[in-house]
Order: C-alpha cells, then structure tokens, then sequence
C-alpha cells in the first residue's frame, strides 16, 4: 500500500510467490515476516513462507521484498498440520501456531 496515496499499489516479487488464500496467520520476527497456513475454497494450507522487507536506503516506503519458502529440516521435526484461523506469535525466539481448524477439526490452544 502506498501510503501517499492511500491505495493498493502492485509490489515486485523477487523469488516466486504465495497463492492467494484467506484466513493465514503472521508474525514478524527479525526483519522478516512469516505466514502459515490459510485456505482457499476448500484448500487448506500448511505451507510456511519467509517474507525479507527490503528497506529503502532514505526509510521511505518500499515495495520490494523478497519471499522463501520454509521446509522442515529434517525427517524428524515436526510441521504443524495444514489449517486456517489459526494465531501465531514470537515467543522464546521460536514462532508458536495456536489453535485454528481444517474443515471439521478444532485444534485445541496448549501452553
């Protein structure tokens, strides 16, 4: 969004992109963004991206950013299962995905 304008302006994807879906959540850690999950239509979703925001050289408003996608690191670790609605946030330098649901399953909120 260009904030000037006060209106949604295309930005440059540098690596591919993320499909459209709804209903993902986000959270902020470093100078990166990361999304999970979402839906689209009856898809759900259990990718996991890195959005880098490139900051302009002035720290005025730019669109250029940078997009990966994350995998597991191992065949042991675990990934969270596909859902949308879920919450997330930043907590001992690890981000935590609470809650949300895939069609008829409610994933319970554990602390």
């Amino acid at each position: 969004m260009d904030e000037r304008l006060t209106e949604w302006v295309p930005s440059v994807c540098e690596e591919g992109g993320i499909l459209a879906r709804e209903s993902f959540c986000v959270a902020k850690y470093g100078s990166s963004i990361y999304l999970f999950g979402g839906k689209k239509s009856q898809n759900v979703f259990c990718d996991f991206y890195e959005i880098q925001i490139k900051a302009s050289a002035l720290g005025t408003f730019s669109a250029r950013y940078s997009i990966k996608r994350v995998f597991k690191a191992n065949d042991e670790a675990t990934w969270p299962t596909p859902r949308y609605g879920a919450a997330c946030c930043v907590f001992n330098n690890k981000i935590c995905i609470h809650g949300g649901r895939s069609g008829n399953i409610i994933y319970n909120v554990r602390l």
